[in-house]
């Protein structure tokens, strides 16, 4: 069973400072662990033209249109975090992890649980729902 999420598939200090700059870094590491092909890249982008990927927590979750399947080696996810939040219009992500899975659905459900550690303020901040109460589900 491959990984998809890997040590060379983060970055802790991230150089972008726009929205694009980050997909376009975020997405290299994806198409240099060999999971996408640069058209899933160009996908992210269209994509974020048409819809936000921002999910809150500063956080966002770039992925491809659904035509772009076909550029998906195999399933990976990324992260970059940065010091100062990257511009993607009304929001401000801290953190952008695309996700690429060749399984039609599902891919994001975990992303948006909020169920999961909040991986935008760094690991030595990132804690689970039972200490994080916005984090809890009522």
């Amino acid at each position: 069973m491959r990984e998809i999420l890997t040590r060379d598939l983060i970055v802790a200090a991230g150089a972008a400072r726009t929205k694009d700059e980050a997909i376009r870094e975020a997405g290299a590491l994806l198409v240099g662990s060999g999971a996408v092909t640069p058209a899933y890249v160009e996908a992210m982008l269209q994509r974020e033209e048409t819809v936000s990927t921002y999910m809150g927590s500063s956080l966002a979750i770039p992925h491809g249109t659904n035509e772009a399947k076909e550029s998906i080696l195999h399933s990976a996810v990324s992260l970059v975090r940065y010091e100062n939040p990257v511009d993607f219009g009304q929001h401000l992500p801290r953190a952008i992890s695309p996700w690429a899975t060749r399984r039609r659905r599902g891919h994001l459900s975990a992303a948006t649980s909020h169920r999961g550690p909040s991986l935008a303020h760094g690991p030595h901040r990132a804690r689970s729902p039972r200490h994080r109460p916005e984090l809890r589900r009522g």
